[in-house]
């Protein structure tokens, strides 16, 4: 296993540009999102205190985060993420 890893990056912009983004219905990617949050909450159940304070490198900034200090930011981020989604379901209709 590495001892902390420098994690993937990519570009918001560009995946929101994708074809099927701007074109298929929202509803596989809501299902897909709800799978996702469901296996990762299980998943960080199961951690130990010692997986916990394993690190990473995220490359935009070079810092160090322990697993545990990026799960406590995981609710904020979904309830501040939520509402974006919400107004633009309003605004579109969907």
């Amino acid at each position: 296993m590495e001892n902390k890893p420098v994690i993937k990056q990519y570009d918001e912009n560009l995946w929101s540009d994708l074809h099927d983004s701007l074109t298929m219905p929202i509803e596989p990617t809501l299902s897909l999102l709800e799978a996702l949050h469901f296996r990762l909450t299980y998943i960080m159940n199961s951690l130990s205190e010692k997986d916990l304070e394993k690190k990473f490198i995220h490359p935009e900034n070079r810092n160090e985060f322990a697993l545990k200090e990026i799960i406590a930011t995981y609710p904020w981020r979904g309830n501040h993420h939520l509402p974006h989604v919400t107004e633009l379901k309003k605004r579109d209709n969907w």
